[in-house]
C-alpha cells in the first residue's frame, strides 16, 4: 500500500543514538557560543579579530560536540563487540581500558 502515511514517529527514534548525542552536545553549547559570538560582534573589535575569535569560539564548540559524541559511542562500541563475541562462545577477546570504577568498566569487566 503505497501513499498510506503512518502515524509520525517520535522524535527520538528518527535519528540514531550517536546522532542524538551530537545533537544534544551542540545543543548545550549552542547558549555560551551564542553569547560569546553577540558579546565579540557587539564589542569594540575590529572586524579580523571578530571573525578570527568567532572562528575559534565555533570551531572549539564543534571540536568539543564531537569528542563528547566519540567519548560516548565507542565504549558502547566496545561493549556491543564483545556482546558478539560472547554470543558466538569467542571468550578470547577482552575489552581494553576496562576502569573498575566507573559503570562501562565494570560492564566490560
Amino acid at each position: 500500500m503505497r501513499g498510506v502515511v503512518g502515524p509520525p514517529r517520535p522524535m527520538h527514534s528518527r535519528f540514531s543514538y550517536d546522532v542524538r548525542i551530537l545533537l544534544l552536545a551542540l545543543l548545550a553549547g549552542l547558549p555560551g557560543s551564542f553569547v560569546a559570538i553577540v558579546l565579540l560582534s557587539t564589542g569594540d573589535f575590529t572586524p579580523k579579530v571578530q571573525w578570527t575569535l568567532g572562528a575559534m569560539i565555533l570551531c572549539v564548540w564543534w571540536g568539543v560536540a564531537f569528542a563528547v559524541r566519540r567519548r560516548a559511542i565507542v565504549p558502547l562500541q566496545t561493549l556491543a563487540n564483545l556482546l558478539a563475541a560472547l554470543r558466538e562462545n569467542d571468550f578470547s577477546i577482552r575489552a581494553r581500558g576496562a576502569r573498575p570504577d566507573d559503570s562501562l568498566g565494570e560492564v566490560a569487566a
